[in-house]
């Protein structure tokens, strides 16, 4: 097999489900922390809409994630959603 890059340059709208689907494979193929320190030595970061941001925090707060996650709670409190790594 072999990747098929994209070549443009513009942003790709990923839909959310994708974006969970993709993230599960690289966790439960147990390579998150190797995934991660390749997004950050190659300076790689996602961008979301601000309602998608705020869709996030609301369901986080409604579910109250907040009790049982730190993560959650400071994304909830923060002005973005941009927890301290």
């Amino acid at each position: 097999m072999k990747v098929f890059e994209y070549k443009g340059t513009a942003p790709v709208p990923v839909r959310v489900e994708d974006v969970f689907e993709l993230t599960k494979a690289i966790v439960n193929g147990g390579r998150e922390a190797e995934f991660v320190a390749l997004c950050k030595a190659n300076k790689v970061n996602l961008f979301a809409a601000p309602e998608a941001v705020n869709l996030v925090k609301n369901f986080l707060f409604d579910t109250q994630a907040f009790k049982t996650s730190e993560v959650a709670r400071l994304a909830i409190k923060s002005a973005q959603c941009d927890p301290p790594a």
